[in-house]
Formats: structure tokens, C-alpha cells, sequence
């Protein structure tokens, strides 16, 4: 069965920030064997990103946390919605990887120890 992992990445509103997450579900997905998926990129992109529909998205996102196998944290920054999931995903037994220091996938591409710290919880994709 395939691991299936939801991505955290700061959004804050900023819908740069969506475009950066599908990346790094493509590359992650890619190199690593599992699925890694943010669920909430369509919600950001509908939605407003304040009072009852942020309420309703982190609802949701923890939800889903609690029905994925892990969760890793990428994108810079752990931004306050991210620690808020990250939070959850503790309370209810999850493990979050933390690759949040980098930005970028080619920032962590070019870590050789990070890429195998990652590879050692997920393994290597048919793509690395």
C-alpha cells in the first residue's frame, strides 16, 4: 500500500505560495516512494484567507491529517497555520517530518544528508 503524506507550506494568502506547494508535491512524489499531496491548494485558491474560512480549512486540514500516513513540513519557514497542523498531528499520533529550513525543492535536492534523513522515513522514488 502506498504511503500517502500530507505536505505543510506556509500560505499566509500569498498565492505564490500554492504554485511553490504543487511543486513540492511533484518533486517529493517523484523522489521519494510515496504519495505526497496538499489537499488544501483548492481551498486557497476559493476561499478567502480569513475569520470562519480559515477556521474551516485548518478544520479540514486536520482531518485529513488524521486519515494520512505522515506529514512533512517544507517551504522555508514553519508558518503558524503549519504549527497548528503540526500540533495536530502530534495530539493524534502522527509523524511530521521537518524539512521546513528549505525553501525550495533544489535547496534540498542539493542536501545529500537531508534527501537520505527523508529517504530513510519514505524511501527512494522510482524518479530519484
Amino acid at each position: 500500500m502506498t504511503h500517502i503524506a500530507y505536505v505543510m507550506h506556509p500560505y499566509g494568502g500569498d498565492r505564490a505560495n500554492l504554485e511553490k506547494a504543487r511543486e513540492w508535491c511533484a518533486f517529493l512524489s517523484a523522489q521519494f516512494d510515496a504519495l505526497f499531496t496538499a489537499p488544501w491548494i483548492p481551498l486557497c485558491l476559493y476561499w478567502p484567507n480569513n475569520g470562519v474560512s480559515l477556521d474551516r480549512g485548518l478544520a479540514l486540514d486536520c482531518a485529513c491529517i488524521e486519515r494520512l500516513d505522515s506529514c512533512i513540513a517544507v517551504g522555508g519557514r514553519m508558518s503558524p497555520g503549519m504549527l497548528h497542523e503540526a500540533g495536530h498531528a502530534a495530539k493524534v499520533g502522527k509523524s511530521v517530518f521537518d524539512a521546513s529550513r528549505f525553501r525550495t525543492p533544489n535547496e534540498l535536492l542539493a542536501d545529500v544528508e537531508a534527501m537520505d534523513a527523508i529517504a530513510k522515513v519514505y524511501g527512494r522514488g522510482p524518479m530519484s
